[in-house]
């Protein structure tokens, strides 16, 4: 079983994004996103709920990113994604200027 994660995620533009995991099991996970340069942008702790954990990002610079997750007590993740955050989009959108 897993203990520690460091997965390459490719390029990103600057914008919003959800990252969406699903794991073996509940568990307690200290999640980065790191850039190539090694900027933090994501620094967080979660605790899933029904093996699940969905939270937000923030991109600020273009580049190639990585993701580190650290949990608690081994676990695997069975699915990982990172799509762009559309509901966030689309509110900015709507915003009056």
């Amino acid at each position: 079983m897993e203990r520690n994660y460091f997965i390459p995620v490719g390029h990103f533009a600057p914008g919003r994004y959800c990252i969406e995991m699903e794991l073996e099991r509940d568990a307690k996970v200290i999640t980065h996103l790191i850039s190539g340069e090694f900027e933090m942008a994501l620094e967080d702790c979660f605790l899933s709920t029904d093996r699940r954990v969905n939270f937000p990002v923030r991109i600020e610079e273009p580049g190639d990113y990585y993701f580190r997750m650290y949990p608690k007590t081994p676990v695997r993740i069975l699915r990982f994604s990172i799509l762009p955050n559309e509901s966030k989009v689309q509110q900015d959108l709507k915003t009056p200027m």
